[in-house]
C-alpha cells in the first residue's frame, strides 16, 4: 500500500530537479526531469509511457485503457518552473524541497509538481487496489511557463493519441483553507515588448541636456497615455469586442467570487486600482487588462551617471476577455505606438499569445468534480473566473473538443512565482482523494448530491 511517506518523498524527488524552462542552461535538467516522470509513471502502473518532441521542450505521455468502450479522462499539467529569483529571498534551496510544518517547500510545489502529482497519486491508488474504473491519460508539458511553445502543434498533430472524453487541470487555486473552487474563465494573454530609441547613442547629461530627445522620458510619456483617467486602457478599439457579461452573470460572479478585503489581503497592495464602475473581482476575471511589467532605460548601476538614454523598452501584458482575439489586440497596439511616439524609431517584439477561455458550468464532468469536492472538502465548491491564462486549456478545449475541468487545490499565499513556494500538504491529500471520487463518479454515471 502506497503510505503517505511515500508520496511525500516521491513529490520531493519530483520537485528536486532545476526544471526552468526559460532558462538556457537547464536544458539537461528539463529532459531529466521529463524521463523521471515517465518512469514514474510505468512504475505506478502505466500500460504505455512516452517523451515525446515538441519544438520546444518535450511532453510526457501516459496511457491506462481498461475499456475503449468507458469515459477517457486526460489529466493535463505541467513539470516546468519559473525561474527561482531572487535567490537571497529563499529561506531554503529552491530545488532542495522542506517539510515545514504542514507545508512542503520549494519551486514548484504547488504550480505545478504538486497539484499534477495529484492525479497522478489518485490514479496510482486506484491502480494499487485493481479499482481505477475509466481509462485514464497523461499529457504533461514542459513549457508551460514560457506560454506552452509547440503545445498547440503537439496537439493538432496527435488528436487520435490524445482522444478523450473531457481533460481535468489542476493549475488553479481555491477560494481559501477548506473552500474549494473550480475555475471557469480564463483570461487570454499578449506579451509584448515596445523599444524606442532616440538617439545614435547615449549623451552626456550636462553637454546634451535640454536639446536631445530623452528616449526614458519618450516612454514615461508613451506609458502613461496606455490609461485614461478612470484606469480604463486609453488605445483606441481596444473595447470594441469586450462582451459585457449579462445581469445574471454579474449577480452570480459577485455571488462566488471573491471580496475586495480578501483580494487586497493576498495583494499586501497599499491601495485598489482600476475602472471604478466594476468591483476589483470583475476587473481581474471579467475585465481585460494592461499592465507594465517592466522598464528599463539609461544607467542601472548603484550610484549616478549623468547620461541621457538613447533607448529605453518597456514589457507589457495584456489579459483578454472573450471575443478579444490576441492578433487583432496586436495591431490596433501598433497603430497606437504609430500614433503617440514621434521623432523615435521603434521595435515591437511579441512574446507567447493565449485565448481567453469560457467553459460550461453545468456539463457531466464539471457536476461530477464538484460532487467530488463536497465529498471530501465536505463544502459545496465555488465557481471561479480566473483573471490569469493558461495557453493549454484553449488548445485542450478547442482542438480536442471536450470539456476542460479547472479543479485546483493551490491556496492563494502559496508564493506561486516567488521565494519560498510552498504547498499546503493536507490539501494535498484532499486534493488525490478529490481526484479518486471524480474518477469514481465518472464511472457511476450522473452523479447525484
Amino acid at each position: 500500500m502506497i503510505s503517505r511517506e511515500d508520496i511525500v518523498r516521491d513529490l520531493k524527488e519530483f520537485i528536486s530537479f532545476p526544471s526552468v524552462s526559460a532558462d538556457s542552461s537547464q536544458q539537461q535538467a528539463m529532459f531529466d526531469c521529463a524521463s523521471w516522470l515517465a518512469g514514474h509513471l510505468y512504475e505506478i502502473g502505466m500500460q504505455r509511457t512516452k517523451v515525446l518532441p515538441t519544438s520546444a521542450h518535450p511532453v510526457v505521455y501516459g496511457e491506462y485503457m481498461i475499456d475503449a468502450a468507458l469515459p477517457t479522462i486526460l489529466f493535463y499539467g505541467h513539470y516546468d518552473v519559473t525561474p527561482v529569483d531572487p535567490l537571497n529571498k529563499w529561506d531554503t534551496p529552491p530545488f532542495r524541497p522542506a517539510i515545514k510544518g504542514d507545508y512542503i517547500v520549494g519551486r514548484g510545489a504547488s504550480d505545478d509538481k504538486g497539484q499534477l502529482f495529484t492525479h497522478i497519486k489518485a490514479v496510482a491508488k486506484l491502480l494499487q487496489e485493481g479499482r481505477l474504473p475509466v481509462n485514464v491519460k497523461f499529457l504533461i508539458e514542459g513549457a508551460e511557463e514560457i506560454g506552452s511553445v509547440g503545445l498547440e502543434e503537439f496537439v493538432a498533430q496527435h488528436k487520435t493519441l490524445l482522444r478523450c472524453d473531457a481533460v481535468v487541470v489542476s493549475d488553479t487555486k481555491m477560494v481559501g483553507p477548506g473552500q474549494p473552487a473550480i475555475t471557469y474563465s480564463l483570461r487570454g494573454s499578449v506579451k509584448v515588448e515596445v523599444t524606442l530609441r532616440t538617439m545614435a547613442k547615449d549623451l552626456h547629461s550636462g553637454t546634451f541636456g535640454g536639446y536631445v530627445p530623452n528616449a526614458a522620458i519618450k516612454m514615461a510619456e508613451f506609458i502613461a497615455g496606455l490609461h485614461d483617467k478612470d484606469n480604463a486602457i486609453a488605445i483606441p478599439g481596444f473595447y470594441e469586442d469586450v462582451r459585457d457579461p449579462s445581469p445574471a452573470e454579474r449577480a452570480f460572479v459577485a455571488a462566488n467570487g471573491i471580496g475586495n478585503a480578501a483580494l487586497m489581503q493576498e495583494a499586501e497592495a497599499f491601495a485598489p486600482w482600476g475602472e471604478s464602475r466594476f468591483s476589483m473581482y470583475e476587473r481581474i476575471s471579467s475585465r481585460p487588462s494592461l499592465e507594465v511589467t517592466g522598464i528599463t532605460a539609461g544607467y542601472q548601476g548603484k550610484g549616478f551617471k549623468e547620461v541621457i538614454p538613447a533607448v529605453a523598452s518597456v514589457k507589457l501584458n495584456f489579459r483578454l476577455v472573450p471575443d478579444q482575439e490576441p492578433g487583432r489586440i496586436s495591431k490596433l497596439l501598433e497603430q497606437h505606438v504609430r500614433n503617440e511616439v514621434k521623432d523615435a524609431d521603434v521595435k515591437i517584439t511579441y512574446g507567447a499569445v493565449g485565448y481567453p477561455v469560457i467553459i460550461p458550468r453545468n456539463n457531466f464532468y464539471v457536476r461530477a468534480a464538484a460532487l467530488a469536492c463536497e465529498k471530501v472538502f465536505r463544502r459545496k465548491p465555488r465557481f471561479l473566473r480566473n483573471g490569469g491564462s493558461i495557453g493549454a486549456v484553449d488548445y485542450l478545449y478547442t482542438i480536442l473538443g471536450v470539456p476542460v475541468v479547472l479543479l485546483g487545490f493551490a491556496r492563494a499565499d502559496d508564493n506561486m512565482h516567488a521565494p519560498n513556494e510552498k504547498f499546503y500538504l493536507p490539501d494535498f491529500f484532499k486534493g488525490i482523494d478529490t481526484i479518486r471520487q471524480f474518477l469514481q463518479l465518472v464511472a457511476s454515471g450522473m452523479p447525484k448530491a
